[in-house]
């Protein structure tokens, strides 16, 4: 029987700071016989990835050579350019004595630029024997030698994603292939990385860190710092940086990434699952930059994506075996329409939805977020009707008590039952 509520708390949010492991130095390579089926296969309603650009210094690319991609129907509005936005972060300026700025040398390499004058320095950092002291803007933390990497990692990514307030950017790689383009997510270490670079051999890499989601299109960004590592030198040597690179409006599949542990038995599965939009939308949560800052942009913001952009989830062990399992997958179809919102209940003796928990329904299943915990919750689609009826006034029916309560558990729900 299908769970009535699945939850998780916090959206990660968070950067892996190198490649996934398996990455090393084994490089596809560039086989172009690959076909997708689970792309061509999309259905009449699809997003577009539009003019994906690229800045010199901050990440791995290649340029995307012109040829013949299916082009959506629905015309996508102008935007403005992310390339002017991404071109200052070529350099990092950063204060700091030899000891504490080995470790962001080896995290960042070129991206990395020392100067003695603190006051104009962007990070400043101090070796206190076993620790550093890192200063970002001001704020000084006391951090050891890889945690100094952890932070500054999401903190540069946050500077860079900021200059475009209002579109939520997810922690995902972008691989265009020649009939359409995959968006890959997922935790850290569940592979984006690696499984980027054997799909590469379908096509071509875009990016490998950011993806804003605006509109009706999703807009792929360079990594914002520059890491040097084995796997990821291959990626570079294979994918160098390059100048603005335009890429035709095409089809999108969105990808979640499940990836087997290298010691459990089943190392080598291929599981590849059908999403439904709701669950679409928690991976979106889960693999967000911004779900902590802007948590109702977000969820409406992934929720109209999640009913136009075919979804797979997919449980593996090989990037490349997975890889190509892929591109004879078949995508479901979108649900297509927009996402309902619902809005919270006015208080009353009995259960309503309280005012800190913002929800939306994609295809009759609904996704709830707790803004005070950041706590996310998915209904199946009788939960959601029982929440959707939740207004206060009246005592809810006897078979529906014991989802109440465990909603009101989780703080989805206020008043007494």
């Amino acid at each position: 029987m299908e769970a009535n509520v699945e939850t998780t708390t916090g959206g990660s949010g968070e950067l892996d700071p190198g490649l996934d492991r398996g990455a090393g130095n084994d490089v596809p390579s560039h086989d172009r016989s690959g076909t997708s089926t689970a792309i061509r296969r999309l259905g009449e309603r699809i997003w577009n990835v539009e003019k994906v650009l690229a800045a010199p210094v901050i990440g791995p690319w290649r340029h995307i050579q012109a040829r013949r991609r299916a082009v959506a129907a629905r015309p996508v509005p102008p935007k403005p350019s992310t390339h002017s936005i991404l071109q200052s972060w070529g350099e990092v300026p950063v204060a700091a004595d030899e000891a504490a700025l080995d470790p962001l040398r080896r995290a960042f390499g070129a991206s990395i630029v020392e100067t003695r004058r603190s006051v104009d320095a962007v990070i400043e950092c101090r070796h206190l024997g076993d620790a550093v002291e890192l200063i970002v803007e001001g704020c000084t933390y006391l951090l050891d030698e890889n945690a100094v990497v952890e932070q500054i990692l999401p903190w540069l990514t946050h500077r860079t994603l900021t200059a475009e307030p209002g579109w939520p950017h997810l922690h995902a790689a972008t691989v265009l292939t020649q009939d359409g383009a995959v968006l890959v997510t997922g935790p850290s270490g569940s592979g984006k990385s690696t499984f980027g670079l054997a799909l590469d051999r379908f096509g071509g890499i875009v990016n490998d860190e950011v993806v804003a989601v605006t509109g009706h299109r999703v807009i792929a960004s360079p990594r914002p710092v520059s890491m040097r590592r084995p796997g990821l030198l291959s990626l570079r040597s294979l994918h160098p940086p390059t100048a603005t690179v335009p890429v035709d409006a095409t089809p999108l599949l969105f990808v979640v990434l499940d990836r087997v542990d290298e010691d459990d038995e089943q190392q080598r599965v291929i599981e590849i699952t059908p999403l439904r939009p709701a669950q679409s939308v928690m991976a979106c949560l889960e693999n967000s930059f911004d779900v902590t800052t802007d948590p109702t942009g977000c969820l409406f913001a992934f929720a109209s994506f999640a009913n136009h952009v075919p979804a797979l989830a997919i449980r593996y062990g090989d990037s490349r075996e997975a890889a190509a399992a892929l591109m004879e997958a078949t995508a479901p179809a979108p649900v297509g329409g927009e996402p309902l919102r619902v809005p919270p209940s006015l208080p009353g003796p009995h259960p309503h939805r309280p005012a800190d928990v913002v929800s939306v329904v994609v295809a009759e299943e609904a996704v709830l977020y707790r803004l005070t915990d950041r706590s996310i919750a998915h209904l199946n689609p009788s939960a959601t009707q029982v929440w959707r009826n939740l207004d206060g006034t009246k005592r809810p029916e006897e078979t529906d008590l014991g989802l109440i309560e465990d909603l009101t558990k989780l703080g989805f729900v206020a008043g007494e039952a």
